[in-house]
């Protein structure tokens, strides 16, 4: 039987690893920005280092909103913190959050369909 505490170690999971991969986007966005000082650079390097920097501090906030919401599901009974990471993982997924936003949208739905 699945209970919600399932949904809340899913959706910390989640949260913590998307925080990371969004860590290692930002750092790898700064640093293409060093190598863009470049005469020859192109204009795909140019939108790319904005890509990274952009998407990665969104899925950064996106990753903290995540993690809020994954801790409030043990706390509360309410399904509105499950219903919280189940969007934002979807968001997190649609601006490059990866395995962990996967993971977010599974303890999000883990913790709406969870038994009191």
């Amino acid at each position: 039987m699945v209970t919600r505490q399932t949904g809340y170690i899913l959706g910390l999971l989640g949260s913590i690893l998307a925080v990371l991969i969004n860590i290692f986007s930002i750092l790898v966005g700064s640093f293409i920005e060093k190598i863009i000082n470049n005469p020859y650079t192109t204009n795909f390097a140019i939108f790319y280092k904005y890509y990274l920097l952009i998407g990665g501090i969104l899925t950064f906030v996106f990753a903290i909103i995540m993690l809020i919401a994954s801790i409030k599901i043990k706390n509360q009974t309410t399904k509105t913190p499950s219903i919280i990471l189940l969007v934002f993982s979807s968001l997190s997924l649609i601006t490059g959050g990866g395995a962990g936003s996967i993971l977010g949208i599974i303890g999000g739905i883990v913790g709406l369909t969870a038994k009191e």
